[in-house]
């Protein structure tokens, strides 16, 4: 899988529900106000689902880390945060920070499990790299769907997030493989 894939996918579906928001919230005086508390809850729920799964024992089971959490996420986005309205989009948005953690610490241990160690410091850039580089890529879709419809922009996300939980499972090699 090339590295950050599912990752990537996972951002750019954040993004589009990041649009969606404005979109439940309408032009309000206090939409940036919500928006911005949904984010930082979201980073909150994110900080602790990396610690509980730090905690937890991956070794060979990387691969079940990042696809479930990210399959878990299209549901996330999906049906509840596309459902109930704000209640529902502040769920679902808490539910993907929480579900991000297992996903980059399921990457990242995978990451440094099987690349040699002289490669790791680029091997682990370019990862960064291609994360990062979902969000802006994210936004301008999910921006541009929730102009035109809110369900489309959280199904396209949702979708994005389901590809990137079937491509962790079809491209990542289940064993070690250097």
């Amino acid at each position: 899988m090339p590295s950050g894939g599912g990752t990537v996918s996972a951002v750019r579906a954040r993004r589009a529900a990041d649009a969606s928001a404005s979109g439940v919230l309408g032009p309000t005086a206090n939409a940036d106000l919500t928006v911005g508390g949904l984010w930082a809850a979201c980073g909150l729920a994110g900080g602790l689902g990396a610690l509980l799964a730090g905690r937890m024992r991956s070794t060979g089971r990387e691969r079940q880390m990042i696809g479930l959490s990210i399959a878990a996420m299209a549901v996330a986005i999906y049906p509840v945060a596309a459902s109930f309205g704000l209640y529902g989009l502040t769920v679902g948005i808490i539910l993907m920070g929480f579900l991000e953690g297992p996903a980059d610490v399921g990457l990242l241990t995978l990451r440094q499990r099987r690349t040699d160690p002289e490669w790791l410091g680029r091997v682990l850039t370019v990862s960064m790299s291609l994360n990062v580089s979902g969000l802006p890529l994210g936004s301008a879709i999910g921006g541009w769907l929730v102009t035109h419809s809110l369900s489309a922009a959280l199904v396209f996300a949702a979708m994005a997030s389901a590809v990137a939980a079937m491509a962790t499972f079809l491209l990542i090699p289940p064993s070690h493989h250097r």
